[in-house]
């Protein structure tokens, strides 16, 4: 499944404001909010918008996807 997240990215390229957008359920829309939030404490920088030449915040929409296996033993037939 598929979760969407939207943050801010302000002037000096780190995140701000998150939102979840789409939680698909079971703790996965939290879980790929700490993900997001977890690179600004990694220091990923992101490349702020730019208006008419001029640095600008920004609105960003993240999707997250979730590939989620089950045990063999959980599969009844």
């Amino acid at each position: 499944g598929r979760c969407i997240l939207s943050a801010v990215v302000e002037k000096d390229g780190s995140l701000s404001h998150f939102k979840i957008l789409k939680d698909i359920g079971g703790g996965c829309g939290e879980a790929a909010l700490r993900s997001a939030q977890s690179m600004q404490s990694n220091g990923v920088i992101w490349i702020p918008g730019k208006l008419q030449g001029k640095i600008v915040r920004s609105t960003v929409v993240i999707p997250v996807n979730f590939k989620i296996k089950l045990a063999q033993d959980s599969i009844t037939r």
